[in-house]
């Protein structure tokens, strides 16, 4: 033990054995943050973070200066609301950000973040390609203000009366060309190919059409 270990904490001595049965003896919190955004051996780091709550992460995750070390922290975030909160968080970079959505599973977070005007419209159009219930998405496709996220919708829209009706309504006309693209099916396409007033989808659907 070299002569200097006597006047540190444990967690910064020269030995790792040392430094790691310090962190584990710790259990509160507070003093497991400070290790983790401190210490200068990334094994006493990753120790504390793993004891870490997912508050505290969190934390470190918006707060923290140092790269490696906000990706340690997010590497470890499960939270799914904390997560969601990262995505809002326009002090936080965009790849971190969508990062986050993309670990997200929560269905109506996922939907709120897509309908969040203020959050940008990149990190919202990965929301909305981890949604999976129809219903969501045909709100967003029928009604989002912001045509990409509107068109990341129709993507993965599957109800082949919701993609014609936007077809023929839709004032956006990359929503439409977006909306006819997954339209499929062949008496809705007749119909719309029978439209007087609707040139450009007539034009669409007798695209679509299997002759």
């Amino acid at each position: 033990m070299g002569f200097l270990d006597m006047f540190k904490s444990k967690w910064k001595h020269s030995d790792s054995r040392v430094r790691l049965r310090a962190v584990e003896s710790l259990d509160d919190q507070s003093s497991l943050l400070h290790v983790a955004k401190s210490a200068r051996h990334e094994d006493v780091r990753e120790a504390a973070m793993a004891r870490l709550e997912d508050a505290f992460l969190a934390e470190i995750v918006k707060t923290h200066s140092d790269m490696d070390i906000r990706r340690l922290a997010f590497e470890r975030l499960t939270d799914q609301v904390l997560l969601a909160d990262i995505s809002r968080d326009s002090n936080i970079s965009s790849d971190v950000r969508m990062a986050a959505v993309g670990r997200l599973t929560d269905q109506v977070l996922l939907n709120n973040i897509a309908w969040d005007g203020n959050i940008s419209s990149d990190v919202r159009e990965v929301a909305v390609g981890r949604l999976t219930d129809q219903a969501f998405l045909v709100g967003i496709a029928k009604m989002c203000a912001q045509s990409d996220v509107r068109v990341a919708a129709l993507e993965r829209v599957e109800d082949q009366e919701v993609l014609a009706d936007i077809v023929t309504t839709a004032s956006d006309w990359d929503v439409r060309e977006a909306a006819a693209k997954h339209l499929t099916d062949q008496a809705l396409l007749v119909d719309i190919a029978k439209k007087p007033n609707e040139p450009h989808a007539r034009r669409r659907a007798v695209e679509h059409l299997s002759i």
